[in-house]
């Protein structure tokens, strides 16, 4: 298995700002990411979470591996709120022990929106 490791860390120092991270994966079996949110005074609300692929634009490699552009997980945006709302610190992990593989064989990639707000 492949395994690709990332570690990001995002800060966004503006109230109510709507921000988005996207982490890619660049292999078809294993992805494993992480993304780390931490906030001193606000707490992070999800508006929206995908894992899949929708878009054969959005972290591009092998256009075979890209081809289907109907791929996303429903139960994402659930297990995203789950970790992350109502707290000041996040982390994310993608992986198939987070993430159920919605299309086996295809790239995907985690692309969550979420904002910031005052305790």
């Amino acid at each position: 298995y492949k395994v690709l490791s990332i570690l990001s860390l995002l800060a966004v120092f503006l109230h109510g700002h709507i921000s988005y991270f996207k982490l890619c994966s660049r292999s078809r079996t294993i992805i494993r990411s992480i993304v780390l949110l931490i906030f001193i005074h606000d707490v992070i609300m999800i508006e929206t979470a995908n894992y899949g692929r929708t878009d054969d634009k959005i972290c591009d490699a092998d256009p075979f591996q890209m081809e289907n552009v109907n791929c996303y997980l429903p139960d994402a945006y659930k297990i995203i709120s789950q970790r992350c709302n109502n707290r000041t610190q996040c982390v994310v992990v993608t992986g198939s022990d987070v993430f159920p593989d919605p299309c086996p064989g295809t790239y995907k990639y985690l692309e969550v929106q979420y904002e910031r707000r005052r305790q």
